[in-house]
């Protein structure tokens, strides 16, 4: 009974009740998914009846997936309300930007939308890029300016043989681009970038390095950067640290732009 929040518990301080995720719902055989019809349908676990502010959820592959999955009873399935999501990019480098997924992800995939989850079910590679390989990726390669034979190797292995390739070869033109300490020396005439993946690649390094005390001069950077790369940039900034929008530097700036950061 301690696994399940009963009627009567009170709720921790800081919110307002409580999730039961059952993740990977049909990957269930069919005894297991007859012992949650109780507590999915009635809210109870036993006679005991569930906190009344608990919701449940559950997830699961699609069978056409090619994913361990059986099939969901009919009993299960008049239970539940069932909804297919997709994924929404933006969220999801929303998302990455707060966790401090590497600029050098976040760049590629505003770079190669469609690689954020590269899915076929019927491919021949040894795996696939989806969110959950991009993560992986932004730990292999945290704090390596440059990569190695060895990690582009990992990277083929992680989010596949092509994606990989091409992620690694998008990292090494790293070399190519501007500085922070040259844009903060010059950053009237340090040249902008021309080609889309290095744009991609330097206003996602910009967003990681704007601070307080060096805004002034990198915004006078990237204002002279195409309208798109200056929304990925100032995104990222505010999300690192919201107060950036009250800067000098960028409060016109967010002022003029707010509706494409919401």
């Amino acid at each position: 009974m301690d696994t399940f929040p009963l009627k009567g518990d009170k709720i921790p301080e800081g919110y307002d009740g409580w999730l039961i995720f059952l993740d990977e719902m049909n990957g269930a055989d069919k005894d297991v998914q007859k012992a949650c019809y109780k507590t999915i349908y009635d809210q109870m676990v036993g006679n005991v009846p569930l906190h009344e502010r608990c919701v449940i959820a559950a997830a699961g592959n699609l069978d056409t997936d090619n994913a361990i999955v059986e099939e969901l009873s009919t009993a299960l399935q008049s239970r539940m309300i069932h909804m297919q999501v997709s994924i929404d990019n933006q969220q999801w480098l929303d998302w990455a930007s707060k966790n401090h997924i590497d600029f050098r992800v976040r760049a590629y995939v505003r770079w190669r939308p469609n690689n954020l989850f590269n899915f076929n079910p019927d491919h021949d590679d040894k795996t696939f890029a989806c969110p959950r390989t991009w993560e992986f990726t932004s730990r292999l390669i945290r704090g390596k300016e440059k990569l190695e034979y060895t990690d582009k190797a990992l990277l083929a292995g992680t989010v596949g043989e092509g994606v990989g390739r091409e992620f690694a070869g998008f990292c090494d033109i790293i070399d190519q681009l501007p500085t922070i300490e040259s844009i903060t020396r010059s950053p009237d005439t340090v040249a902008i970038p021309t080609e889309p993946s290095v744009q991609w690649a330097t206003a996602g390094m910009l967003g990681v390095h704007v601070t307080k005390d060096n805004a002034t001069d990198l915004m006078k950077y990237i204002t002279r950067m195409p309208k798109e790369f200056q929304v990925f940039t100032l995104r990222d900034v505010v999300q690192k640290d919201v107060t950036m929008m009250d800067h000098d530097a960028l409060a016109e700036w967010y002022s003029a732009n707010s509706d494409e950061l919401s």
